[in-house]
């Protein structure tokens, strides 16, 4: 895929891995094949878009992005989301040496986490929980997104676009 991006249009400004595989159940009920099927979705699917597409961000100074869950800063324990939640807290720890190792040959790496979209089929009815009480929008990431494609000085961070959720 990268190879035919980078033929057509003669470079690689940015990269956005947006895998998020969420299949809720109690912990207690996880089977490994479970727990490989989540890790390999959410975070090695994340290592091999970032090995793939480093050396091509290097030649144009791109960003590389990962979509997170909001909260992940004080990494809680979700028990009915064990796996889902330790893949997003791996994303975050690949982030952060990404930043460091490749900040220094012109990738820029970070993360946008929002709390739950409002197209999202099951929306819990929670929401005067947030301090900004509404659903993140797809306008909210891409503002995120934007912000992020736009700061050169910027790498390794994870921004919440989650209205204050676990303030």
């Amino acid at each position: 895929m990268l190879d035919s991006v980078v033929k057509q249009e003669g470079r690689l400004d940015s990269l956005l891995h947006n895998v998020g595989l969420y299949l809720p159940r109690a912990a207690f009920e996880v089977t490994p094949r479970d727990w490989q099927q989540t890790i390999n979705d959410n975070l090695n699917g994340g290592f091999y878009c970032a090995y793939h597409g480093l050396e091509l961000l290097q030649a144009s100074w791109g960003l590389l992005g990962f979509m997170g869950y909001s909260g992940l800063e004080a990494v809680r324990a979700d028990p009915e989301a064990m796996e889902y939640q330790v893949s997003k807290a791996g994303l975050l720890s690949l982030v952060r040496t990404l930043g460091v190792v490749y900040g220094p040959l012109g990738v820029r790496v970070a993360m946008v986490s929002p709390r739950q979209m409002s197209n999202s089929i099951d929306l819990p009815q929670r929401i005067h929980s947030i301090p900004i009480p509404r659903w993140d929008t797809a306008q909210d990431l891409c503002q995120a997104w934007n912000y992020l494609l736009s700061a050169s000085y910027v790498t390794g961070v994870n921004i919440d676009v989650a209205g204050g959720f676990r303030l």
